[in-house]
């Protein structure tokens, strides 16, 4: 299943051929890269799931361990 990822402003932060945990593991990555504040997924039926909690999880326990 295609997914796009992007943030709740609309910026696009990766397109991907599924919704695994390691897509959305690897999409957490980049958006942190790219400075996003949020991140959610669009899968090809229009369903979105927020991945906020996700990305805010990754950044605090990065920043932690500095």
């Amino acid at each position: 299943m295609k997914a796009i990822f992007q943030t709740r402003e609309g910026q696009l932060i990766c397109k991907a051929s599924s919704l695994d945990y390691t897509t959305r593991q690897r999409a957490v990555k980049v958006a942190i890269s790219k400075g996003a504040q949020t991140l959610q997924s669009t899968d090809e039926r229009g369903r979105v799931q927020d991945l906020t909690h996700i990305l805010q999880n990754r950044v605090l326990s990065f920043r932690h361990s500095l």
